[in-house]
C-alpha cells in the first residue's frame, strides 16, 4: 500500500478507488476550482475564418457543456466521501 496526497487526479482515473474506499479525502470539504480550458492556435491560422469560427463555437460549447459533464460525477463522488 502506498500513501500520498494528490490534488489533480482526474475522476476518470480514480473513481473506482474512491468508491471502494482506497482513496479518501484528507482535507474534508476542500476542492480545487474548476479547470479553465485553453484553445490555442497558430498565428498562421488565426485569420482563417473557418478556424476562428470553430474556435469561438468550441469555446462557447465547452463553457456550457463542461459543467454538465463534470458536475454529476463530482456530486456522485462527494456522496461517496460523505458515506465514508
Amino acid at each position: 500500500m502506498s500513501c500520498g496526497i494528490a490534488t489533480e487526479l482526474s475522476f476518470d482515473i480514480c473513481s473506482s478507488e474512491i468508491e471502494s474506499g482506497e482513496l479518501v479525502p484528507v482535507l474534508d470539504g476542500w476542492h480545487r476550482s474548476p479547470w479553465q480550458m485553453t484553445l490555442a492556435m497558430s498565428r498562421r491560422v488565426e485569420d482563417v475564418p473557418q478556424i476562428a469560427d470553430f474556435a469561438r463555437w468550441f469555446a462557447e460549447r465547452e463553457r456550457e457543456d463542461n459543467p454538465k459533464r463534470c458536475r454529476p460525477m463530482f456530486d456522485r463522488l462527494m456522496q461517496t466521501f460523505q458515506k465514508a
